[in-house]
């Protein structure tokens, strides 16, 4: 049931019962037998975020890329650095999560929308423009999509 156990720590995440979500997530990142475990590191890591333990969800979110085509593990990076402040480091995940070859990591439009708003605060509008760009490609019309055609107004881009 390592499969079930990691969903219902993903759904407790939705639920915004992190604590919950790390208590069953815990034992399955130290499972050998569990041969998805980037998907449980990648929870766990996104369930300490939330939780307000940084370091913790970095250290977790770390051992999610060990596969290196997990973009949402690089994603979910990125956003925990840049909620940290480390711009550099949240930029640099967030373009390993679009860089993945697969449709799905090229198609992850808040990746695009999270760069591009580190790109703004690092100065770089002129490619934090691109980014709001293909995030509104992607979909104009979901709330993120709408983010970005509301930071496109904002930053001037043409």
């Amino acid at each position: 049931f390592r499969d079930a156990r990691n969903a219902l720590g993903g759904i407790l995440i939705l639920e915004e019962k992190y604590k919950e979500a790390i208590d069953v997530l815990k034992p399955l990142v130290g499972d050998p037998a569990y041969t998805a475990v980037h998907l449980a590191w990648g929870n766990l890591g996104w369930a300490q975020v939330h939780a307000g333990a940084l370091d913790e969800g970095i250290v977790s979110l770390k051992n999610s890329v060990t596969q290196p085509k997990f973009c949402v593990g690089f994603f979910r990076l990125g956003w925990a650095y840049a909620k940290k402040g480390d711009l550099a480091q949240a930029e640099s995940n967030f373009t390993q999560a679009v860089q993945v070859e697969a449709p799905e990591c090229q198609e992850l439009q808040d990746a695009w929308l999270e760069r591009g708003l580190v790109r703004i605060k690092l100065g770089k509008t002129a490619d934090a423009c691109t980014d709001f760009g293909r995030c509104r490609e992607i979909s104009a019309e979901s709330d993120s999509g709408k983010q970005c055609i509301q930071q496109q107004t904002s930053a001037k881009c043409s």
